[in-house]
């Protein structure tokens, strides 16, 4: 059994999220991994760590364009 992320190309973030403070998409993964709550994430360095605790809403699913959102995903 393992964790893992679904790569979703967004055509917005959906407003769920909770801010949180990562230099890099690699500290706000293990953000992530190290909460047992937490469904999603997304980064930029435009606005940081966003992570989502519950249903991921609205989610709006894109070609290349929008944003990224890492679903998690556990095998």
């Amino acid at each position: 059994r393992g964790d893992g992320f679904l790569e979703i190309h967004s055509h917005s973030l959906p407003e769920n999220m909770k801010y949180e403070f990562a230099v890099s998409i690699e500290s706000c993964r293990s953000i992530c991994l190290n909460d047992c709550r937490c469904t999603a994430f997304a980064y930029a360095s435009s606005y940081g760590c966003s992570v989502w605790h519950a249903d991921v809403l609205d989610l709006k699913e894109r070609d290349n364009n929008g944003g990224v959102i890492y679903m998690l995903i556990t095998y």
